[in-house]
């Protein structure tokens, strides 16, 4: 029986609050340093709010090009190997 399932829910599980954070951290750096360049308060919140969507959206396309990555590696049989010497 495969626990594989279980094991890309486990991924999610560990990878969603890690792609949030990283997010956050990005959009409130970018929005900060905007406004240390003397930039207006709006265009500071919209570029931190660009930065922030878009780096949810590559942490998104990590996380299936990881879930993917898994996959093929299952279907190819090396999932369970030990890693030889």
């Amino acid at each position: 029986m495969s626990d594989r399932g279980s094991e890309e829910v486990s991924l999610r599980l560990a990878w969603r609050p890690f792609e949030r954070r990283v997010a956050v951290a990005a959009g409130c750096l970018v929005a900060l340093i905007s406004l240390f360049h003397h930039v207006p308060v709006s265009v500071a919140s919209l570029r931190g709010g660009l930065a922030f969507a878009s780096v949810l959206a590559v942490m998104k396309l990590g996380l299936f090009a990881l879930e993917k990555s898994l996959a093929a590696d299952k279907a190819a049989g090396r999932g369970e190997e030990e890693p030889q010497p």
